[in-house]
């Protein structure tokens, strides 16, 4: 169909609202240039420098001020020390290991596989070992740290986006060194996804044929795994304030704490605590009360004053000659870590952290 003409002597009149735009790019683009991040893609995540305190589980990278990796299995050595978790649920979902030895690995093989973990995804670089972070701020939108060189006594600085704690509060012994010590056989509590320990929640070696199996087939250690993760995931809800179960765990220790102190009831006051169920927890197991109330067994309270040659002085004066002196006092609570943490807001104010 062709084009309607134009009326023979009509002519064309701008619109008064119509203004024609013809704009110069080079101009406006030289204009906003100052606003552009550069070149990249809406919503894209912005590079961030990742530091980390610690080389143990939750921060393998960075500083650390052992002269190995593995946290707290670097520095627990001592005979039979092992972990209550099952093994196979105590490692990174992203780097399993299906030759775990035992249902509850003792702390050299723990210590062994988070060494592999930093050695297969090449984190060693990143690792500086013997090195103590002394002071971190968080100032002009970076976390600025001073580090300290425990070999050298050299103070190093750095900055990054993000800051990852992962020092242990309860590193700290008692003790600088004991000379002397007796352990009794390593044992773990029953409670700890039994139904896939042994009999009566023991301990026990995997056979080869298991770990050949699920170096094999990688799903079939992927859905044993997650059996193992759902009965201990069930017990969750035992550290959740005001929970029905965290009440029955409650009302069911403090039950047989009562029972276990039946011959000397006067010993439940001192020894109830007043918290609810988590890793600290009421004690009702294991023979330890029953043995309290032996004939043959005094119990002392306070903080013994001093040992000497052959005596002990008791925090209620008393003094005593033991045949043996069990130090079962563990590690030092009060430790905090030492860093120092300030927030500058702009302007210059400060607060803790």
């Amino acid at each position: 169909m062709p084009a309607a003409k134009a009326p023979t002597g009509a002519t064309a009149t701008p619109s008064p609202f119509y203004h024609e735009y013809q704009p110069d790019f080079d101009k406006e683009f030289a204009e906003t240039q100052r606003f552009l991040a550069g070149k990249q893609c809406i919503k894209s995540p912005r590079k961030l420098r990742i530091m980390a305190i610690g080389a143990g589980a939750s921060s393998l990278a960075f500083a650390r001020e052992n002269a190995g990796v593995g946290g707290t299995w670097w520095e627990n050595r001592y005979a039979g020390c092992a972990c209550d978790v099952p093994s196979h649920n105590y490692q990174f979902a992203w780097a399993a290991n299906p030759n775990w030895s035992k249902y509850y690995a003792e702390a050299p093989e723990i210590k062994r596989y988070f060494e592999s973990v930093a050695r297969k995804f090449d984190l060693e670089p990143y690792i500086k070992l013997e090195h103590e972070v002394v002071k971190a701020q968080w100032k002009t939108a970076k976390w600025e740290i001073e580090v300290k060189n425990k070999a050298t006594g050299q103070l190093l600085t750095d900055a990054g986006d993000v800051l990852v704690n992962g020092v242990q509060i309860t590193a700290s012994m008692v003790v600088d060194k004991m000379t002397v010590v007796m352990r009794s056989p390593t044992w773990i509590t029953i409670g700890f996804a039994p139904a896939f320990a042994g009999p009566g929640g023991t301990n026990f070696e995997y056979s080869e044929e298991q770990k050949q199996k699920w170096r094999e087939d990688a799903e079939a250690y992927l859905q044993f795994r997650k059996q193992v993760e759902g009965e201990l995931s069930r017990g969750q809800n035992f550290f959740l304030k005001g929970t029905p179960e965290q009440r029955m765990a409650r009302d069911f220790s403090y039950r047989e704490m009562k029972k276990g102190l039946a011959a000397k009831p006067e010993l439940m006051d001192k020894l109830t605590p007043s918290f609810d169920m988590g890793c600290r927890r009421p004690s009702p197991g294991n023979g330890f009360l029953e043995t309290l109330t032996q004939s043959n067994v005094d119990v002392a309270w306070g903080t013994p004053q001093c040992v000497k040659d052959k005596t002990i002085i008791l925090g209620d004066q008393r003094e005593i000659q033991p045949d043996f002196i069990v130090c079962a006092t563990g590690f030092e609570l009060s430790y905090k870590p030492n860093n120092e943490r300030r927030l500058f807001h702009k302007g210059g104010g400060g607060g803790e952290l």
